[in-house]
C-alpha cells in the first residue's frame, strides 16, 4: 500500500495490487467466518440421514481439488447402514474439513480412501463411522493431542479452526472423533456418530459387525 501511490499510473502494479488485496479480503473473510463459526452456539437441526449419501456428496464437491493433485479417492462403503440422526449442513462441513486437509495432505498421484461401517462400543452403543485415510506425510505424535486445538496448525496457510469446529460439531451430535496416523505413511480420521436405537433401520445384524482399522476407535 505504500507504493501505491508512486505508482498508480502503472497498470500492469495496479492489476497486480488489485489481485493481491482481493485476495486478503477473501482471506480475511474465511477467517471472519471461521471465527463466527467456532463462536457461534451450536442448534442442530436433527434428521434421520444416511451417512454414505452425505460422505459421496462431499467426495464429489472437492472432485476439482483433488484432480488438480492427480488423487484418486476410493470409496469402500458399507451397504445398508443404519440412519443416523444429525444436523445435515453440519456434518457435511465436517467431512469438507477433513477431505480437503487430506487432499492438501497428499501428495501428487496418492490415494484417499474412504470407508463406512458400523460397529458396537464396548458398552454396547451403535455407531457408524466414516474413515478418512490419505497418503501424505503423517501427523508427529506430539502434535496428534493438539490437533482439535483453536487455532492450531503446522500449515503455512489456514486459520487453524477447521479441525476444532469439526470436532465441536461431532460432539455436539454426541459422537466423537479419533485420529490415527503415521509418520511419512499417512493419516485416518474416524468420525463416529451414535446410532439412535429406536430408529426402525437398525438392523440386528448391527451388533456384530466391528470396524477393521489400524487404529481403534475408543
Amino acid at each position: 500500500t505504500q507504493l501505491l501511490p508512486e505508482r498508480l499510473e502503472d497498470e500492469e502494479f495496479r492489476n497486480h495490487f488489485l489481485n493481491i488485496a482481493a485476495g486478503e479480503v477473501d482471506r480475511i473473510s474465511n477467517l471472519v467466518n471461521e471465527l463466527l463459526d467456532f463462536a457461534r452456539p451450536s442448534n442442530p437441526k436433527l434428521e434421520f440421514e444416511d451417512v454414505n449419501t452425505i460422505i459421496d456428496g462431499m467426495i464429489l464437491l472437492v472432485t476439482t481439488e483433488s484432480k488438480k493433485k492427480n488423487i484418486q479417492i476410493a470409496k469402500q462403503y458399507t451397504p445398508d447402514l443404519p440412519s443416523v440422526k444429525v444436523d445435515r449442513e453440519q456434518i457435511k462441513q465436517v467431512f469438507l474439513n477433513i477431505l480437503l486437509n487430506a487432499i492438501e495432505a497428499t501428495p501428487d498421484r496418492g490415494e484417499i480412501t474412504v470407508k463406512t461401517r458400523s460397529f458396537l462400543k464396548p458398552g454396547g452403543e451403535p455407531h457408524v463411522q466414516v474413515e478418512i485415510k490419505d497418503t501424505g506425510c503423517g501427523i508427529p505424535k506430539e502434535h496428534l493431542e493438539e490437533i482439535f486445538n483453536p487455532f492450531f496448525t503446522t500449515k503455512t496457510s489456514g486459520s487453524g479452526l477447521g479441525l476444532s469446529i469439526s470436532n465441536q460439531i461431532v460432539q455436539d451430535h454426541k459422537g466423537y472423533i479419533d485420529v490415527g496416523s503415521r509418520v511419512n505413511q499417512g493419516t485416518s480420521f474416524f468420525v463416529n456418530l451414535p446410532v439412535d436405537q429406536d430408529h426402525p433401520r437398525r438392523r440386528r445384524g448391527d451388533q456384530e459387525r466391528q470396524p477393521t482399522t489400524f487404529f481403534e476407535p475408543r
